[in-house]
């Protein structure tokens, strides 16, 4: 995103540190030692609803909510900001079209150096669909579909404060709050980054099959801890749905953009009945979902909300034909923690971000405390955005494809691998691979998410 100066709101401009940006698939390779090839699936088992509309990331039995309880360490978080009005050490040139469908995003706070001719135009809507674009050397152009609760608008203010993410467009869909409160609250975070001018679209209210889920116990009614009352609506609102935007804009420039899930997989499932070879017209695919692989004799199992609220559209997703599809899942998010000395960071820089992720974190720590006596809460999305930019904070990881299950009452993505390393008892589907991740670099990713939420 583009660099300057904080401005009058609070909003930070950044430093001019090196991005960090590896491939995807170069971190895999560097954790290559750690992967486990597998060949085996996940069953597609009839979902079943548990009739709790409070989820959240993940459940226990048949309480369902975004995050996990048998995880028990408790780890510290933060991210990083850069923004850039020269081009970068090793930055490189290049002329980018800018695909009709997104040419009303605009750069924000946290972008990387992008110059369009008049220097007076830096941050603002582009005048002209092929710009000359001087940017560090691997930016991630990045398509955002969500539920917009409260992990969700941290992990969106946290790409618009990364030196290698763009922000190029919103999808909104049901789930952690109506979709129309999901609209609401990316143009509320939209305007705190100073990105107000990125396209967004308005997707799916329900899931391919059966009702909406809506999380208001863990996320508040508006999804957002019921902190603002004010009207507040997306400036550049698309006339496509999101499933159809998804499409256009792979069809646009196929391997340009990332896609990142992080609510239900409704939009994706709509998409593909368009666009069976979605996956494959976007670089990678990262999702913010499923359980890895099953758990050992005895333990509890928690369940992803976004699995859970929408099983068909999941199945579609992990059934279907890619270039990378990495699954992050509650069994490395729920881990994850952030806590109250977090909280108190934010609060202390002083900056319009760090005070709007301390209030949302409060809220969301309202919630949690329940679960673990403790004021903390997950940082499911977070990591999850964090992944898709800086793969090498990946520390173990396993390969291999990916079903559906049910146990008669909760749904999940698993890597069909015991935790003895067996396959499952049952017969499977056949599923190209998915990068499953197993464990992460929670202290550097915590460091690192702190520190762009804070603006500094």
């Amino acid at each position: 995103m583009l660099a300057r100066e904080p401005d009058d709101q609070g909003r930070p401009g950044g430093d001019e540190s090196q991005p960090f940006g590896l491939d995807l698939l170069e971190g895999v390779v560097a954790h290559r030692q750690d992967e486990v090839d597998i060949g085996v699936l996940v069953t597609q088992a009839g979902r079943e609803g548990t009739g709790d509309g409070h989820a959240d990331h993940a459940s226990i039995l048949r309480d369902p909510h975004h995050d996990a309880f048998d995880d028990p360490s408790l780890n510290g978080v933060r991210s990083h900001v850069l923004l850039l009005t020269t081009s970068p050490a090793g930055a490189k040139s290049s002329s980018v079209h800018i695909p009709s469908a997104t040419a009303g995003a605009r750069a924000g706070p946290g972008s990387r150096g992008v110059t369009r001719g008049d220097p007076e135009r830096v941050g603002k809507t582009p005048l002209l669909t092929s710009v000359d674009v001087t940017e560090p050397a691997d930016i991630r152009h990045i398509v955002l579909d969500t539920d917009t609760g409260i992990d969700d608008a941290l992990a969106l203010l946290y790409l618009a404060g990364r030196p290698d993410a763009e922000l190029c467009a919103i999808t909104s869909v049901y789930g952690n709050t109506p979709v129309e409160s999901a609209l609401t609250n990316i143009a509320r975070v939209l305007k705190v980054a100073g990105l107000d001018d990125t396209l967004v679209a308005r997707g799916a209210a329900g899931p391919i099959e059966g009702e909406a889920a809506i999380a208001h116990l863990v996320h508040g009614r508006d999804g957002l801890g019921d902190l603002w009352s004010d009207p507040i609506a997306p400036k550049n609102l698309s006339p496509l749905s999101s499933a159809e935007l998804l499409v256009e804009l792979g069809r646009s420039r196929p391997g340009y953009y990332d896609l990142l899930p992080v609510g239900p997989l409704t939009n994706i499932g709509l998409a593909l009945e368009i666009e069976p070879e979605l996956l494959t017209l976007y670089r990678s695919v990262v999702i913010m979902g499923g359980s890895g692989p099953f758990p050992p004799l005895g333990v509890t199992q928690m369940v992803d909300a976004n699995i859970q609220n929408d099983a068909e559209a999941a199945r579609r997703v992990f059934a279907a034909p890619r270039n990378e599809l990495v699954m992050v899942g509650v069994n490395v998010t729920a881990g994850t923690i952030v806590d109250e000395q977090a909280v108190e960071s934010l609060q202390r820089a002083g900056t319009a971000w760090g005070a709007f992720s301390a209030q949302v974190l409060h809220a969301y720590m309202d919630f949690y405390q329940h679960a673990w006596g403790r004021r903390v809460s997950s940082a499911h999305d977070g990591l999850a955005a964090a992944l898709l930019v800086q793969p090498d904070w990946i520390t173990k990881s396993a390969r291999g494809p990916v079903n559906i299950t049910s146990d008669g009452y909760s749904t999940r993505a698993h890597l069909l691998q015991t935790a003895e390393g067996l396959p499952p008892s049952w017969p499977t589907e056949p599923a190209p691979d998915t990068l499953v991740v197993l464990d992460v670099d929670r202290t550097a990713f915590l460091a690192d998410f702190i520190r762009v939420l804070s603006g500094r």
